[in-house]
C-alpha cells in the first residue's frame, strides 16, 4: 500500500465569525499529483480526530493518468479542538481490478480501525465492489474486496439488468450484528438498482438482495444510502422515483416472518415540470423522524429541507425550509443534512451567489426553524468550490466537509468550520488522571454555566468538572473528580449556549 504523506498548514478565514463559526481550509487536492482528487461521499472521523475519505479519481495507478481514486487520511498535528494543520496520506490506491470510482464515502467501525465502502465501478466485472479496509497497530493497511457485483445483461431494450445490481454510489450502513446494508443505482431485475445486505459468516460475507427498484425514470435516477432505525427498518431516497417520477422516500420494513417489505412513504410532487429530486442521505433523530433535502422543487424550485414524522399514519411530511436563490443567494443542496444534540440542522448547498454555502436551520423548539447561512465559499482558490457531500461533526462539535472543485489546484478541498459559540478546552493529563482543563475558546452568550463532560477512559473512572462562567464566557473548569485509568488526554465537551 502507498502511504504518501504531505503536511498542510490551513488557511483560516474570518468570514464566518459573525455567525459563530470560523472557517479553515485543511487540504487542497491536486489533479496532477498521485494523491487523488475530487473527494466524494462524506468524511468520517476516528476517536483521535483523524479524518478519512475517498476521492472519485486520481492516484495515477498502473500508468492510468486519471487514476481510479484513493482512500485518504488527514491526521491532526495536535490534540486540540481548534487544530487546523493536518498531514495527508493515501491509505489505498484503487487500481481498477480491485475497484474504481469510490463515490459513496466510508463507514467507520472499531473506533476507526476498520472501514467499509463501495466503488461505483471496477472489480471483476467493472460494475463495482463492496470493500473493507483495516488498519493495524503497526501502521499497515489491509484492503479486501468483500463482494463483486455481477455482469450486466443488455435486454432487447435498455436499461441493462443483472441479478444483484450495479454501480453502488451511496454510503453503507451497519447494524449491531455487523450486517452491512447498501444500495445500487443500476442493474437488478429492472435496471433501476437494488437494495442489498451483506451478512458476515466466519471469514466471508453472504450477499442477499432485499429489493429490486423499478426501472429508472430518467438520467441519474440514483438511490441514496439506507438509514437504519432502532427496530432494524431501512429508509432511503430515490432521486427520480415515486408516483410522479420526481423523487421518492421509501422504507424496507423488517418482516417478523423474515425478509423486508418495501413501501413508498412519500412521492415528491412535480412542480412546474420540475422534479423535486431528493438527494443525499437521510438523517434520523432520537424520535425516529427523518430529515433530508431536495435539489430542486419547493416553492421556489430551488430545493428544500424536509422532515418526515414516521409516528403519524400516514407519515407526516413537513417542509422546514424552501431555498430561494433570489432572496438568500443559496440553493440546490446535493447532500443530506446532519443534526446536533439540540435538533439544529446543518447542510451544504452546491449553488449560491458565491461557489456554494454551508447553512443551518436553528431549531426554535416550537416546531419552527430559522435559516442562516454559516459560510459562503467566496474564494474558490483558497476555500474550494461546490460542496456536494454530507457534513460531519468531529469530536469537538466542529463541522467538517469537502468541496469537489476549487482549491489552489482545482482538485477540491477538505475544510472545517470551527464552532466558536461553544466553549472548548483541552484536558491536562498525567499518570492516568486529569489534572485540569486549559480553556481554548470561552464560547459566547452563556446565561448559565454549561455542563462539562469528559470522554471515558478504557478502564477506570471518568473525570468530572464544573464550568466557571464570567460575563457569559467560560473562563475555567473546576475539577470535582480527576478520574482514573486514562491512557490518553480525553476530549472535553461543553454544552451549547
Amino acid at each position: 500500500m502507498n502511504h504518501d504523506d504531505t503536511s498542510h498548514a490551513a488557511q483560516t478565514q474570518a468570514q464566518g465569525a459573525d455567525t459563530g463559526w470560523d472557517f479553515a481550509s485543511l487540504y487542497g487536492f491536486d489533479p496532477n499529483s498521485s494523491l487523488g482528487n475530487t473527494p466524494k461521499g462524506c468524511l468520517v472521523a476516528d476517536v483521535f480526530g483523524n479524518l478519512y475519505g475517498v476521492t472519485n479519481v486520481g492516484g495515477l495507478t498502473d500508468g492510468d493518468p486519471s487514476g481510479h481514486g484513493v482512500v485518504f487520511r488527514l491526521a491532526p498535528s495536535e490534540n486540540s479542538p481548534i487544530c487546523t494543520t493536518y498531514t495527508y496520506s493515501v491509505l489505498h490506491h484503487f487500481n481498477g481490478a480491485d475497484g474504481a470510482r469510490p463515490v459513496g464515502g466510508l463507514l467507520a467501525t472499531d473506533g476507526g480501525r476498520t472501514f467499509y465502502g463501495t466503488t461505483a465501478g471496477g472489480g471483476v466485472t467493472g460494475n463495482g465492489v463492496v470493500f473493507r479496509l483495516s488498519l493495524s497497530g503497526d501502521g499497515s493497511v489491509h484492503y479486501l474486496p468483500l463482494y463483486n457485483f455481477q455482469a450486466m445483461h443488455l435486454p432487447p431494450s435498455t436499461p441493462a439488468t443483472n441479478p444483484d445490481g450495479a454501480a453502488p454510489t451511496a454510503r453503507l450502513a451497519i447494524d449491531a450484528r455487523g450486517v452491512l446494508y447498501g444500495t445500487t443505482s443500476a442493474g437488478g431485475a429492472n435496471g433501476g438498482g437494488t437494495a442489498f445486505m451483506l451478512t458476515p459468516d466466519k471469514s466471508a460475507f453472504v450477499f442477499t438482495k432485499l429489493h429490486d427498484f423499478s426501472a429508472p425514470t430518467g438520467y441519474d435516477d440514483n438511490t441514496g444510502a439506507l438509514t437504519l432505525d432502532p427496530e432494524g427498518n431501512l429508509y432511503g431516497l430515490k432521486q427520480l422515483g415515486g408516483a410522479n417520477a420526481a423523487g421518492e422516500l421509501f422504507a424496507l420494513f423488517r418482516s417478523p416472518l423474515g425478509g423486508y417489505v418495501y413501501d413508498t412513504l412519500y412521492s415528491f410532487p412535480m412542480s412546474m415540470q420540475t422534479a423535486a429530486m431528493p438527494t443525499g442521505d437521510l438523517a434520523i433523530d432520537a424520535r425516529g423522524r427523518l430529515y433530508g433535502t431536495t435539489y430542486s422543487g419547493g416553492s421556489n424550485w430551488s430545493g428544500s429541507v424536509f422532515m418526515v414524522d414516521l409516528s403519524s399514519s400516514p407519515p407526516q411530511f413537513d417542509t422546514l425550509h424552501d431555498f430561494d436563490i433570489a432572496a438568500s443567494g443559496v440553493a440546490c443542496p446535493l447532500a443530506g443534512v446532519v443534526l446536533d444534540a439540540d435538533g439544529n440542522v446543518y447542510g451544504t448547498a452546491s449553488d449560491s451567489d458565491a461557489n456554494g454555502a454551508v447553512f443551518m436551520l436553528k431549531n426554535n423548539g416550537d416546531g419552527s426553524y430559522t435559516y442562516s447561512t454559516l459560510f459562503d465559499f467566496v474564494d474558490s482558490n483558497t476555500q474550494g468550490n461546490s460542496p456536494e457531500n454530507n457534513l460531519i461533526f468531529d469530536g469537538n462539535g466542529n463541522l467538517c466537509g469537502t468541496t469537489v472543485e476549487g482549491g489552489g489546484s482545482d482538485g477540491g478541498t477538505v475544510f472545517k468550520l470551527i464552532d466558536i459559540r461553544t466553549a472548548k478546552g483541552a484536558a491536562v493529563w498525567e499518570d492516568g488522571v486529569i489534572l485540569g482543563v486549559t480553556m481554548i475558546i470561552g464560547g459566547q452568550g452563556y446565561t448559565s454555566a454549561p455542563s462539562v463532560r469528559f470522554d471515558a477512559p478504557g478502564i477506570g473512572m471518568t473525570a468530572q468538572g464544573v464550568a466557571v462562567l464570567t460575563d457569559g464566557v467560560v473562563t475555567a473548569v473546576q475539577m470535582t473528580n480527576n478520574g482514573s485509568g486514562y491512557t490518553f488526554a480525553p476530549q472535553v465537551h461543553f454544552s451549547s449556549p
